[in-house]
């Protein structure tokens, strides 16, 4: 089972579309906390994912799924709410070709 979630407060600026809070008194909307999502930008596809559960080997070339319901997030003013996949984007750069989507 895959499950896991990142937290990304004070991190470092990575790519071109994220909005990362960097102290609580950024805009309220800002997600602070999210489901673990691997997306490849090049293929449009998820490597990793929480909803459905989705953990293949990236290293090893595992497959990926363009499958995914959506992620819940957690903003700075406290709230978790769930975004359809249809509302998430890739945000935040991991590696490669690979995003955290939410």
């Amino acid at each position: 089972m895959y499950s896991t979630y990142a937290c990304f407060a004070n991190v470092q600026p990575r790519g071109a579309h994220e909005q990362i809070p960097t102290r609580l008194s950024d805009p309220p909307h800002l997600v602070v906390f999210s489901d673990t999502s691997w997306y490849n930008d090049a293929s449009a596809a998820h490597a990793r994912s929480n909803h459905p559960q989705w953990d293949q080997d990236l290293i090893g070339g595992g497959l990926e799924t363009t499958i995914r319901d959506g992620v819940n997030v957690g903003t700075i003013d406290g709230a978790v709410r769930w975004r359809d996949e249809a509302e998430t984007e890739p945000r935040y750069f991991l590696i490669g070709s690979y995003w955290m989507k939410f």
